[in-house]
């Protein structure tokens, strides 16, 4: 028998007359309207990070701590994003992309300085109102260039990246070998 007390547009209160495995029977459970699960308290919910949680990586707290810091919810694009700002391969890769591509290009248009890791903008200081229009026109190239080519934008970024099954990524270096033994026997490589 469920007899709902109390409710929200997120939460209600319900009282539960069976035992719930996964939360000790506990008689007062709140559940999500929007997942149906049940809500844990803040005890509960530093019992699992403290004692319970067991790691191969970053994951489960990183997904925890950005949700909190969200406010509870977030978007799974909203959560990608902070695991790719503790993505240290990610960062360094871009690292070197930047000291690649763009910060030569606008350094030699004098758009840029670079001293060390530190890049500045070579423009004098920028009122509110300014800066608000240089990342509004920013935000329209990058607009521009995106409707123009699409993914194809990231095309580099976007293959597959599972790996090569064993079977096809020898196959041509044992076509080879088979080829170079001139069918001496049946053994193939």
């Amino acid at each position: 028998m469920v007899l709902v007390v109390w409710g929200t547009v997120d939460c209600v209160v319900v009282v539960r007359a069976d035992a719930d495995l996964a939360f000790q029977g506990r008689e007062l459970s709140i559940f999500n309207i929007v997942t149906g699960s049940a809500v844990l308290t803040f005890e509960e919910l530093v019992d699992f990070i403290e004692h319970r949680m067991r790691m191969s990586h970053i994951y489960q707290p990183l997904l925890i701590r950005t949700l909190v810091d969200a406010g509870g919810t977030a978007t799974l694009r909203q959560v990608a994003m902070a695991f790719l700002d503790r993505d240290e391969s990610q960062i360094r890769y871009y690292e070197d992309r930047i000291k690649k591509m763009p910060l030569p290009v606008l350094k030699r248009h004098g758009i840029v300085d670079r001293k060390g890791d530190l890049i500045s903008l070579s423009v004098q200081s920028l009122s509110y109102q300014e800066r608000a229009e240089i990342m509004a026109i920013c935000e329209q190239e990058l607009g521009a260039l995106l409707k123009q080519r699409g993914l194809g934008t990231w095309d580099y970024r976007l293959l597959g990246t599972d790996p090569v099954p064993s079977d096809i990524r020898y196959q041509e270096l044992c076509d080879e070998c088979n080829r170079g033994k001139s069918n001496r026997d049946d053994r193939r490589f």
